[in-house]
């Protein structure tokens, strides 16, 4: 930590050409914060890509217990596994940057997210008909992957553009509401004896809070 705070005060150079010490007040964080938080033209695409991108969090926590505790992959294996959603990952930032071209940003979003949806659902099958296996589990998990890669760069965008005086706060939020969201998704699946239908509740819901919220929450 000390490392980290000694490279960036010898050797980042401050970017904001206008500083204005006031707004390192408290109260003056405070406000900036609650603006942000009332704001639709924040909160809308801020609380969509918080809850999807913070579904990874949640993933993280519920995965092990499935894949290695159910399944039985080890240590090793379940690490190789989740290659998969990495990959799945890089994919969809391939072809995003080809549909942007085509089709503009912003009409990525609602279908990266309805795919999203599509595939945590998939997980539903899990134990009804399907076992769960590593291809079982990891199929779905890649195709949510491939369709956040969709919706980062243009939600990022919708967050961070209508704010350029306090955009790193907006910033600050944004990542508070991932690791938030990834947190509470984590921390309801911890109640459930069984991790696949942990799986099978958190997953979904979180896929469908975050198409929700930018089909339905007020724009302005």
């Amino acid at each position: 930590a000390i490392a980290a705070i000694a490279t960036v005060h010898f050797f980042l150079p401050e970017t904001n050409a206008a500083r204005d010490p006031a707004l390192m007040r408290p109260g003056r964080i405070a406000t900036t914060y609650g603006a942000l938080a009332i704001d639709p033209r924040f909160f809308r695409p801020a609380i969509s890509l918080g809850v999807s991108v913070g579904s990874i969090y949640a993933l993280g926590t519920l995965l092990p217990f499935v894949l290695i505790g159910r399944v039985g992959l080890d240590p090793t294996l379940f690490g190789l596994g989740m290659l998969a959603q990495t990959g799945s990952y890089f994919l969809g930032g391939l072809a995003a940057r080809a549909l942007m071209n085509h089709f503009g940003v912003e009409k990525l979003v609602a279908p990266g997210l309805a795919v999203a949806v599509v595939g945590a659902l998939a997980t539903l099958s899990l134990e009804h008909g399907v076992e769960p296996s590593w291809a079982t589990v990891m199929v779905p998990v890649g195709v949510y992957a491939f369709s956040i890669a969709l919706v980062i760069p243009p939600l990022t965008t919708a967050v961070l553009a209508p704010f350029p005086k306090t955009a790193g706060s907006a910033s600050a939020l944004l990542g508070f509401l991932q690791m938030g969201s990834g947190f509470l998704g984590g921390l309801v699946g911890a109640l459930f004896a069984d991790p696949v239908i942990a799986l099978q509740v958190v997953f979904p819901a979180m896929q469908a809070i975050a198409l929700a919220t930018h089909l339905f929450a007020p724009r302005r």
